[in-house]
């Protein structure tokens, strides 16, 4: 019974935010709206939601990457790429670009396109160049290109960094895995 109700109150609060979404469109309510959607493992349902918002508000940012969002997890990496792209051309803020080029970046690396992702990574980083997750990401893609010595400057300096986050120690224990240096591998997952 109680999952019942939950599942009457999801579809309610998902018809109230598409109306919402109807009177008043603005890039926060279609997304909300979007969610609910997805909440309710209606995907098809979210995209369209999106799509509609996009045409409504072709400068939104958020919109593009949202829904580049939505199709990367659908497995959709091409697709989630284009939009990522589209919202990048349209970035006004430093935050917008960052974005934009980290989503990117991550839709390149699961169509295997490393040198692209590369690319991105870069550009995020004269953006940015002490942000943690972006030297991680670029660490994965340079050790994907067999440059494990770039990979590994990439996870030192995120430690240097910030020594306390566990993501620089596990990468880099997975490099020096891969280099067949198991004990300096097991070193670095113990400070994990």
């Amino acid at each position: 019974m109680k999952q019942l109700v939950c599942a009457i109150f999801y579809i309610a609060s998902g018809l109230f935010m598409q109306q919402t979404f109807a009177q008043y469109p603005s890039a926060t309510a279609a997304i909300d709206s979007a969610n609910t959607a997805w909440d309710n493992r209606r995907t098809d349902k979210s995209y369209e939601i999106l799509t509609q918002a996009i045409v409504q508000m072709p400068d939104s940012v958020q919109l593009y990457y949202y829904r580049g969002y939505l199709q990367y997890n659908m497995g959709m990496f091409q697709d989630a790429l284009s939009d990522d792209i589209l919202g990048l051309q349209k970035s006004i803020t430093t935050e917008d670009k960052l974005t934009g080029l980290l989503n990117s970046s991550a839709c390149r690396s699961a169509i295997r396109d490393f040198e692209g992702a590369l690319t991105d990574l870069k550009k995020a980083l004269q953006i940015e160049p002490d942000n943690i997750a972006l030297l991680v990401n670029l660490s994965a893609v340079y050790d994907e290109l067999g440059e494990n010595k770039l990979a590994i400057k990439c996870l030192v300096k995120a430690i240097q960094i910030d020594s306390t986050l566990f993501a620089p120690y596990i990468n880099l224990g997975y490099v020096y895995q891969r280099m067949d240096k198991n004990k300096k591998a097991i070193t670095y997952f113990d400070k994990a």
